[in-house]
């Protein structure tokens, strides 16, 4: 199965764009009043090391416009950890699972690394652009930061299922859900026929909203880790 070089121009893509993205305010930091400036936050990364550019602390903050979610989604699929996390993927599919397996040798791998990389291009424009846009909900991740820690795990996997509106009110997570669910079938496009299937594609949507979970669960307490890791040093 041949896969587009299309993959090539889309890491470069994005890797030009967040370069210029990255240039500007973050996303996370940016209100309308003064007041609110003082409780912003604005993040250096997960350990200082993986760029969280969907990661706010403000409780009250001004929705995003159509081309600062794009932007959001942009500076996501850019961001370093995406294609170490596609490296792994490709890694995994090759080995552990030949089910998604493409071709061999170095063609090969590379092909599996661009297939791996536009399922994380595809659910972020999917769940970070688009379906927020059309649906007009906030895909950013508004941390609780207080409380036990089982309540802070419980409010982390929540927000799979749950986010803001740009009305600032709750709303169902319509467009996670439906980001991850049109990800997920998109990629039959580019995967084996064994690797598709109705059962198949179910399952691999349930993974991937699990691992929305684990991932809010990491920018719900990594300013605490990294707090506990520079006191340690």
């Amino acid at each position: 199965m041949k896969i587009s070089y299309a993959f090539i121009s889309v890491a470069i893509f994005f890797f030009c764009a967040s370069s210029a993205c990255g240039q500007g305010t973050s996303l996370g930091d940016q209100t309308n009043q003064p007041s609110q400036q003082k409780t912003s936050r604005k993040h250096s990364g997960l350990l200082g090391l993986i760029p969280t550019y969907d990661v706010i602390d403000v409780k009250h903050v001004r929705p995003l416009t159509p081309g600062e979610k794009l932007r959001l989604a942009v500076q996501d699929s850019a961001n370093p950890f995406e294609f170490a996390e596609a490296a792994v993927k490709a890694e995994y599919y090759r080995g552990t699972n030949p089910r998604k397996k493409i071709g061999h040798g170095g063609v090969g791998y590379l092909k599996q690394f661009g297939a791996s990389y536009l399922d994380e291009v595809s659910g972020n424009m999917f769940g970070i652009f688009f379906y927020p846009t059309l649906l007009r909900q906030d895909p950013r991740y508004f941390r609780k930061g207080e409380g036990p820690i089982t309540s802070r795990i419980t409010y982390a996997l929540s927000r799979v299922f749950v986010t803001r509106g740009d009305a600032g009110g709750k709303e169902f997570n319509a467009s996670r859900v439906l980001g991850s669910a049109s990800s997920t079938i998109l990629s039959n496009a580019y995967y084996p026929p064994r690797a598709r299937g109705v059962g198949i594609t179910v399952g691999n949507i349930g993974w991937s909203l699990l691992g929305n979970g684990a991932s809010n669960i990491f920018k719900e307490f990594w300013p605490d880790i990294a707090r506990r890791v520079a006191k340690s040093h």
